[in-house]
C-alpha cells in the first residue's frame, strides 16, 4: 500500500475540539493519537481550554498536541456561557492562516462551530460523541430540546463519526436514519502492575476485598454501598477516588473497619489498585438514557483487573457477562447489594474469572475508524 504521505501532500491539521482543560481527558488524546497515525496529517491538535498554571500547550506524542485556549469554565452558569462563547471565536483566530484537513467535534454543542470550521477550510467535518449526547443526566428541560436540534441538524453532515459502545451506536443509526456510527470503547489504560492492597490496609486474606473506583459522587450508590459494608463487618470495602463524597467514606471508616478511603491514582495505575481487589462495584443509579447504555469505567477496569464486578442492570454490562449476568447484576442495590456479599464468596469469582473473555485493546478496534478518516480526507482533497 503506498503510504499517504506521499499521496496527500501538503498535509493540514487534524483539529479534535473539546471544552475542557484536557487534564484527565484520556479519552481525546487517545483518538488524536490513533487518528494521527493515518499519517494524513502534519500535526495533530486536541484543543481545549486554558486553566491555572497549565501550559499552553503540551506534546502528547510526536506531533500530536494538547493546545489550550482561552480560559476554563468555572464559575457561574453565566460565566461558563460567556466563556465558552468567546472561546470558539479565539480557536478560530488561532487557526485562522493553518490549512485544516480535518476538524472534530467531541461535544453536541461544539457542532455548529466545528461544521462552520471544517466548511470553512474544505475540511473532514467528525463527531466523536463521549455518551449518549442529548440523552445524559445534564440534559433536561429547554437544554436537551436546543442540543437534540443542533444534533439533528448537523449530524447527516458528519463524515466520520464515532460514540463509545455498541448500544449507544445502535441508538444514533436508528434515532436519526443515518449509518452506523463506530462503536470506539474506552479500554482503561494499564501500567501492568498490581498493588498488594491487603498488606496496605490490613486486611486479612480470609476477608473479601470490594473496591470501588473513580469519583465519588452522586448518582454512584455510594450511600447504599457504605451502608449495605457497615452491616457486614465481614467483608471490606475500599473507595479509591475523591468527590463529594469523600467526608462521608472518611466518616464511616473511622466508625467501621472494614470500609477504606485511598487517594485517586494516576489513569494508568488504576487497573493496578483493582488487581489487589477481589470484586468491583459499578452501582450506577438510572438517571439518564445515557446512563442506561453507558459503559462506565469502573466496569472495564475491573474486568481489565480480571475481577468480577458486581453491577447494575446496564445493557452493555450484560452484553459483556453474558450468561454470568444475572449473578453479577443487582437490579435494585438499595434491596439486594447486602444479600449479594453475604451470597458471594470465592467459588463464584474463581467460576466468573474461568469464563472471563479478554477485552479488545484500544489499538485493535481503530483501524475501521483510521480507515474512514484516511478515505473521508483523500475525497476532501479530491475535491479541493
Amino acid at each position: 500500500m503506498a503510504d499517504p504521505r506521499n499521496t496527500l501532500n501538503p498535509r493540514g491539521l487534524n483539529l479534535h475540539i473539546y471544552p475542557s482543560t484536557l487534564v484527565g481527558a484520556g479519552r481525546v488524546r487517545k483518538v488524536a493519537k490513533s487518528i494521527h497515525s493515518t499519517g494524513c496529517f502534519s500535526e495533530t491538535h486536541a484543543v481545549g481550554m486554558g486553566g491555572k498554571d497549565l501550559p499552553p500547550q503540551e506534546t502528547v506524542q510526536g506531533e500530536v498536541k494538547l493546545v489550550r485556549i482561552g480560559r476554563s469554565l468555572g464559575g457561574s452558569k453565566l460565566a461558563k456561557a460567556l466563556a465558552f462563547a468567546l472561546w470558539q471565536p479565539s480557536i478560530l483566530f488561532k487557526y485562522r492562516d493553518k490549512k485544516l484537513d480535518a476538524v472534530a467535534a467531541h461535544n453536541v454543542w461544539l457542532l455548529p462551530f466545528a461544521f462552520h470550521l471544517a466548511k470553512r477550510a474544505g475540511a473532514v467535518f467528525a463527531y466523536n460523541a463521549h455518551e449518549l449526547e442529548t440523552e445524559s443526566i445534564a440534559s433536561k428541560g429547554l437544554k436537551q430540546r436546543i442540543a437534540k436540534a443542533i444534533e439533528r441538524r448537523y449530524i447527516r453532515h458528519v463524515d466520520v463519526f464515532s460514540v463509545v459502545n455498541e448500544s449507544i451506536a445502535d441508538w444514533y443509526e436508528s434515532e436519526y436514519d443515518i449509518p452506523r456510527p463506530f462503536a470506539i470503547t474506552n479500554i482503561p489504560e494499564d501500567d501492568g502492575s498490581s498493588v498488594d492492597l491487603r498488606t496496605l490496609l490490613s486486611i486479612p486474606d480470609d476477608k473479601l476485598l470490594y473496591i470501588h473506583l473513580g469519583h465519588l459522587m452522586a448518582g454512584r450508590s455510594i450511600p447504599v454501598i457504605l451502608e449495605s459494608f457497615a452491616e457486614n463487618p465481614s467483608v471490606h470495602v475500599v473507595f479509591l477516588g475523591d468527590g463529594p463524597y469523600r467526608s462521608d467514606i472518611v466518616a464511616a471508616s473511622s466508625k467501621h473497619s472494614n470500609i477504606h478511603w485511598l487517594a485517586p491514582v494516576a489513569p494508568e495505575s488504576v487497573v493496578g489498585y483493582a488487581r489487589g481487589a477481589d470484586v468491583g462495584l459499578c452501582l450506577i443509579e438510572h438517571l439518564s438514557l445515557s446512563g442506561k447504555l453507558s459503559t462506565p469505567n469502573k466496569f472495564m477496569e475491573a474486568l481489565a483487573a480480571e475481577i468480577p464486578s458486581l453491577s447494575s442492570d446496564l445493557v452493555e454490562v450484560r452484553r459483556y457477562l453474558g450468561k454470568r449476568a444475572n449473578d453479577w447484576i443487582l437490579s435494585s442495590p438499595e434491596q439486594q447489594l447486602g444479600n449479594a456479599l453475604s451470597r458471594i464468596n470465592r467459588e463464584s469469582i474463581e467460576e466468573f474469572k474461568d469464563e472471563l473473555r479478554q477485552l479488545p485493546s484500544w489499538d485493535e478496534q481503530m483501524p475501521p475508524i483510521i480507515h474512514a478518516y484516511r478515505q473521508a480526507v483523500e475525497k476532501s482533497q479530491s475535491l479541493a
